[in-house]
């Protein structure tokens, strides 16, 4: 790209942005983009994303195989200053981007996963490095997805509130919280036909990714959308035309949010040390007593963390709870699985045959 002849003055005394989100390249002042090989764009990632990574940990992450890794990030490195008149990252022990390069952290589009077009499976190393921060990206956006709506809805703006419920789905459909939270979006909308839609979903999916049923949390909230339905349909025969519209229907407060989590310091403290000291812990209790929100607190914002849970039904359902937990796994969460070991879960029908091909390292 230097042979360019216009190229220097393409970045001459310019800022470049890197995009690392969706397709991998450098954004040229005048607008324009110089797409990224593989390697050239993980290269960026480590340096955006773990700025004052050591030469040598970056050169092995990406070429393992190499006698020589440290040639071969000189000469990635060379490449970079011949293609842009400049040095895309410094350091002389570790690497930083340049003062005059800047990531997009976040890109919109079909697939806007860091570095999503490319597979890194003969890079092992980068590869797990890899699904940690893409799962470290999506937990951003559903946090992010989860604050809009929370504050919508005190707001009072229910239709905001709905747009982010639907994003909170679209990023990870297979958490059942996430139909729950569009079921209530669409009872406190007074849709009661929408929320029993969206249940149906949720339903559905269960049904079809892991043969199990809705939380009683969910089957909760179906049964208050079917009471509002039914409501709504015996209003309307008695309705004239000068007839209110109906007050927006108040949430059951089993299911009203956030749910109140209180008096549990003690176990708090008591799970955290045991934690701490290496023990497995057992959390039981009576049915409805706050075991599940209990965990979810303790897990909120945790690294390294893993969760899955049982439901309704699983126990005719062979292994379908321990698919559940590794369906994470195998969307390129902590730890992500390998192509053989995908393969071997698909063989003993521990999770779907489609997963044999699908993403991840």
């Amino acid at each position: 790209m230097s042979d360019h002849p216009r190229m220097h003055d393409r970045v001459a005394g310019s800022r470049l942005r890197i995009r690392l989100s969706g397709e991998p390249g450098v954004l040229l002042p005048d607008g324009s983009i110089v797409a990224l090989e593989r390697r050239a764009a993980a290269l960026l990632a480590l340096a955006a994303i773990e700025p004052g990574i050591s030469r040598m940990r970056a050169a092995t992450m990406l070429w393992p195989d190499s006698d020589d890794p440290r040639r071969n990030l000189r000469q990635q490195l060379l490449r970079f200053r011949k293609g842009f008149d400049r040095d895309l990252l410094v350091g002389r022990d570790t690497l930083l981007l340049a003062s005059a390069v800047v990531h997009d952290d976040e890109v919109a589009g079909s697939d806007d996963r860091l570095l999503a077009p490319f597979d890194y499976a003969d890079c092992e190393p980068f590869a797990a490095w890899l699904a940690r921060q893409r799962a470290a990206q999506r937990q951003r956006r559903v946090d992010a997805a989860r604050r809009r709506l929370a504050e919508r809805e005190a707001a009072a703006e229910l239709d905001a509130a709905l747009d982010a419920a639907q994003d909170l789905l679209a990023l990870d459909d297979h958490d059942e919280s996430h139909h729950r939270e569009l079921m209530r979006l669409h009872y406190l909308r007074a849709d009661a036909a929408a929320g029993l839609a969206a249940y149906r979903r949720l339903a559905e999916m269960l049904a079809a990714e892991y043969g199990a049923l809705p939380s009683a949390q969910s089957e909760t909230l179906a049964a208050a959308l079917r009471a509002g339905s039914s409501d709504r349909a015996q209003g309307d025969l008695a309705a004239t035309p000068a007839r209110q519209p109906p007050a927006r229907p108040s949430l059951p407060v089993t299911l009203q949010r956030p749910p109140l989590l209180a008096g549990r310091d003690g176990e708090h403290s008591a799970v955290r040390f045991h934690w701490s000291e290496g023990r497995a812990v057992l959390i039981e209790g009576e049915a409805g007593l706050g075991k599940s929100r209990l965990m979810a607190e303790l897990l909120a914002g945790a690294a390294g963390v893993v969760s899955g849970a049982g439901r309704p039904g699983d126990a005719g359902a062979p292994y379908s709870t321990l698919a559940r937990l590794l369906r994470p796994l195998l969307d390129g969460g902590i730890g992500a699985l390998t192509a053989p070991t995908r393969a071997s879960l698909v063989q003993f029908a521990l999770l779907p045959a489609q997963a044999s091909a699908g993403a991840g390292p």
